[in-house]
């Protein structure tokens, strides 16, 4: 578990500096949904319990940025957002999106 804790932080860490703002969002959720989310017939359920502006900040953007992807991400059929609840419809596609970091 340490091991996978220092990978992800060093991982998180270059995403930082390195990656897109659709890559570094597309990278969290895959993140968030491997630790917290719930398989169901829809998909992967992440009911966040996080803020838009919480959620912004752990792939290190503004409001704004995260909710123009989600939107983007959403309209190509990689999510569905009910309220607080995002559903990973697609995660190989997420996976694409979030380049050479999961």
């Amino acid at each position: 578990q340490a091991v996978n804790d220092i990978e992800n932080y060093e991982t998180t860490s270059q995403l930082h500096y390195l990656a897109s703002v659709q890559e570094r969002i597309a990278y969290q959720l895959i993140l968030l949904a491997d630790k917290f989310g719930v398989v169901s017939e829809k998909g992967i359920s992440l009911n966040l319990k996080l803020t838009r502006n919480e959620f912004a900040q752990l792939a290190s953007t503004i409001n704004e940025s995260l909710s123009r992807h989600l939107t983007e991400f959403k309209s190509e059929g990689l999510i569905d957002i009910n309220g607080k609840e995002i559903i990973i419809k697609d995660k190989d596609g997420l996976m694409k999106k979030s380049g050479n970091y999961t």
